[in-house]
């Protein structure tokens, strides 16, 4: 990518490089679009065979009602060095 960026702004112009990486994004987010699925029920790429087995080894996820340990999360002293390293980047 980067590495290109010399060569097309010398024959092509400064545009070029935007140009270019833009299609590139643009492309790739089409095909993201098109063949991605959130889940294996929504996959057309999954087999009926593969989907059952990911159903059946999937364990089940907390329900939306279970609490935060806030206290807990709080008191880790990893978790106050990311608070303190986002407030300094901000």
């Amino acid at each position: 990518g980067l590495a290109a960026s010399p060569s097309l702004i010398a024959t092509f112009g400064w545009s070029s490089v935007f140009v270019l990486f833009g299609g590139v994004g643009i492309v790739w987010l089409l095909a993201w679009y098109y063949k991605s699925a959130s889940n294996p029920l929504e996959s057309t790429e999954v087999s009926a065979e593969e989907r059952a087995y990911i159903l059946a080894n999937t364990y089940e996820q907390g329900s939306a009602g279970d609490s935060i340990p806030w206290k807990k999360l709080l008191s880790k002293p990893a978790v106050w060095a990311i608070i303190v390293c986002h407030f300094c980047h901000n």
